[in-house]
């Protein structure tokens, strides 16, 4: 594979791992391409999808990510798909990302951004220069009259567990000692499954999904 693809490989796999660390809020709904050449994903994030808001909301968003031939040299194009009213998304659901793009910002960045674009997160809004205009004016005048109801909606992501060499799974001495080839092993202190151990460090449990940290 090259490096390009790669690049895409990778990227479809950081943002599926940014789905389950969202709890679901955020997950794929289609694909296109080999490995990646476009991509439906669904935001559940409360939103604001008109001028009546907060009397009115949407509780999901689903967004077209597209990534053109140039990519990871070219920004994405993001298109809502369903209406929504924000500075940062022109009147067509076409998504004003504002930073500059970086070739090194991998895709469930870029997804965070957003989310938190969909959520009127005051980090990353921007009513300066912005895509449209009524949505900017009124927001200004609805964040002064309703401050409670802005963001919109609660981001936050369980934090990622992190592993060193993977460990491997294989039959050890009953009393737990290494097994004859020196691997060392380890039990998990939840539901005391016995593993082989490579590393030492943080780890997760295969079996229970404990996570606790071994040492060689």
């Amino acid at each position: 594979m090259n490096p390009l693809d790669e690049r895409r490989r990778q990227d479809l796999a950081k943002v599926t791992r940014l789905g389950e660390r969202s709890r679901g809020r955020i997950s794929i709904t289609e694909t296109r391409g080999t490995p990646l050449d476009e991509a439906i994903i669904t935001l559940a994030y409360k939103t604001v999808s008109s001028p009546r808001y907060p009397a009115e909301a949407r509780d999901t968003t689903r967004v077209r990510v597209v990534l053109s031939a140039r990519y990871p040299f070219q920004e994405p194009a993001i298109e809502a798909l369903d209406p929504v009213f924000n500075p940062n998304i022109y009147a067509s659901g076409r998504l004003c990302l504002g930073a500059k793009w970086l070739a090194t910002e991998s895709l469930d960045l870029l997804i965070m951004r957003v989310a938190k674009i969909l959520t009127f997160n005051p980090e990353i809004l921007s009513d300066r220069s912005p895509a449209n205009m009524e949505a900017a004016q009124w927001y200004n005048a609805s964040v002064a009259q309703f401050p409670d109801a802005f963001p919109t909606d609660r981001f936050e992501l369980d934090s990622e567990v992190v592993q060193k060499k993977m460990l491997k799974w294989g039959e050890v001495k009953e009393d737990g000692r290494p097994a004859a080839n020196d691997e060392a092993s380890s039990r998990c202190p939840a539901c005391n499954a016995k593993l082989r151990l490579y590393d030492a460090g943080t780890i997760r449990c295969p079996e229970c999904e404990a996570v606790f940290e071994a040492s060689r």
